[in-house]
């Protein structure tokens, strides 16, 4: 088990290799916590299109994170382009004064 201890929060990397990308999205991420609760997060490889890693809390209830273009985000790609995909179906514009019995 390697873990990258941060200043905010440890950071289990399990058998990845610490390349010099990874050491940084480590230091994001651990920077990214400073207002937080502390705890750990589990980081490894992700089946999500378009991240580089996920980074799964440990210690509570909260969102696994994505590494995306130098960026953790709550939002994996696949989440974001289903979003766009539901708001295509609203329909904006004047209520019709149709009346219904």
């Amino acid at each position: 088990m390697a873990v990258f201890r941060g200043n905010n929060v440890n950071l289990d990397y399990g058998d990845l290799t610490l390349t010099p990308e990874l050491e940084e999205a480590l230091e994001i991420l651990d920077e990214s916590c400073r207002f937080g609760s502390g705890g750990t997060y589990d980081v490894g490889e992700t089946d999500v299109d378009g991240a580089d890693w996920e980074a799964v809390p440990c210690d509570g209830p909260f969102d696994t994170l994505y590494f995306i273009e130098g960026d953790w985000t709550e939002e994996a790609p696949d989440e974001e382009e289903e979003e766009e995909e539901e708001e295509d179906w609203i329909v904006e514009g004047e209520p019709s004064n149709h009346k219904h019995d």
